[in-house]
């Protein structure tokens, strides 16, 4: 499905902020297949296992820019302190 797009809208973007759009919508595209695919291979139900079984240790889930930052500056802190 593509974006809705207001008429003579698109000759106001430059071509990099088209493309960014195509991308943006591609990127879409695959993410519903991913969270929806019966393919073993590339599921996120698999990939989620497969994360917890080869991978044990401590995890965290970070859903915002805001608290990716924070643990890098926190993870940054130990490694100087170190």
């Amino acid at each position: 499905m593509e974006p809705f797009v207001a008429p003579g809208l698109l000759a106001t973007w430059s071509h990099a902020e088209e493309q960014q759009i195509r991308d943006d919508v591609e990127l879409l595209k695959w993410a519903e297949t991913y969270w929806t695919s019966a393919d073993r291979r590339v599921s996120f139900a698999d990939h989620s296992r497969m994360f917890c079984q080869f991978f044990p240790g401590t995890k965290f889930r970070l859903e915002t820019r805001e608290q990716a930052t924070i643990l890098l500056a926190d993870l940054r802190a130990c490694v100087i302190a170190l």
